[in-house]
């Protein structure tokens, strides 16, 4: 008895493939519309600011971190202090990345010919036991850095999730909107005329060279109400992608500094309680020995609250203040670059 077949250009499967041609019709629209107009707020500074690491000429010292030290580190100062020019002195933290990011940085910058003499590590402490690969690699990482990943050991699961995000614009706007959930962004953070990040010619020009009085003592947001309880736990990928960053550094001559930024006093307190600032110290100890790189300031300052925006962004004073230290520390490192501009 013969089998019946339907063949896929019948009549009868024709209500299927309009509704599939359609969906993909939508898809599509979708992802354009996506694609030209909304960029959120981490993709348009990360974008900018890895565009200026590629193109502009590499710096003497240059710092890589997050938004900590983005806005913790006024560098205006530091170079002033030390006689540097605006061109040998650059802070390339990028808010929202975190050490892992620190290698394919590097990276990108080097194969664009731009090898700076010294690198500091400025990375908020927590920044080295939350990897965010799909926030990285999602949304600005490049093919190349998705497949170093697999060696980096990224979980499969986070690969796919940063695959899918960086081939639809569709996935990786509802990853920033989850985004907004989490910080209590506004809707501003996708309209492309508002909080647009700015050219290093105008954040330098921006910076204060003389200390800036001290503001009001600032209500900490609602999520960083418990933001210091976390214990510190080593991240495989973050510290496999750290091996490879100190690894690059050294081939090239470049010599690495680690940094701490500073805390409150009561995250001090809270994680000498629960063995997070031990966990720490420890984990960058091993890096510093195993990699030759040096300490710039192996324990942090410990600030009252008013000198907080909120539970780990330092005010301009307080940045103020941490640069002049900065400026102190690198006077006497060892290898610090000659000053050029004396």
């Amino acid at each position: 008895m013969k089998r019946s077949s339907i063949s896929i250009f019948s009549p009868a499967w024709w209500p299927v493939m309009r509704a599939v041609g359609s969906a993909l019709l939508l898809l599509l629209v979708i992802e354009t519309v996506l694609n030209g107009c909304l960029v959120g707020r981490f993709t348009r500074t990360a974008l900018l600011r890895m565009e200026e690491m590629t193109s502009l000429e590499a710096p003497l010292i240059q710092i890589f971190g997050d938004s900590v030290s983005d806005s913790g580190i006024n560098e205006r100062v530091i170079a002033g202090a030390l006689g540097y020019s605006a061109a040998e002195f650059i802070n390339f933290s990028i808010p929202g990345t975190t050490a892992y990011c620190a290698y394919p940085l590097l990276k990108r910058q080097i194969e664009a010919g731009r090898v700076p003499q010294v690198v500091i590590l400025a990375y908020n402490d927590r920044s080295y036991t939350i990897p965010l690969v799909p926030k990285y690699l999602g949304r600005v990482g490049s093919w190349s850095e998705l497949t170093e990943a697999v060696r980096f050991g990224v979980p499969l699961e986070t690969m796919l999730s940063s695959l899918a995000c960086r081939v639809s614009f569709t996935l990786r706007y509802r990853e920033e909107l989850n985004a907004i959930a989490r910080t209590g962004e506004g809707w501003d953070y996708f309209d492309p005329g508002l909080n647009q990040p700015t050219a290093r010619a105008a954040r330098y020009s921006a910076l204060p060279v003389e200390p800036p009085s001290r503001r009001p003592p600032a209500v900490p947001r609602q999520i960083n109400s418990e933001f210091h309880r976390h214990l510190f736990r080593r991240s495989p990928e973050t510290t496999a992608s750290l091996g490879a960053f100190f690894d690059l550094a050294k081939r090239h001559g470049v010599h690495v500094y680690l940094l701490r930024m500073p805390k409150t006093e009561k995250a001090e307190e809270l994680h000498d309680k629960n063995g997070f600032n031990k966990e720490c110290v420890e984990f960058l100890d091993e890096l510093v020995q195993k990699h030759g790189a040096s300490w710039l300031l192996r324990r942090p300052a410990t600030l009252p609250p008013e000198c907080f925006v909120d539970a780990v962004h330092l005010d301009a004073k307080a940045a103020f203040d941490l640069s002049l230290e900065i400026s102190r520390l690198l006077r006497g490192a060892p290898r610090a670059p000659a000053n050029l501009s004396q």
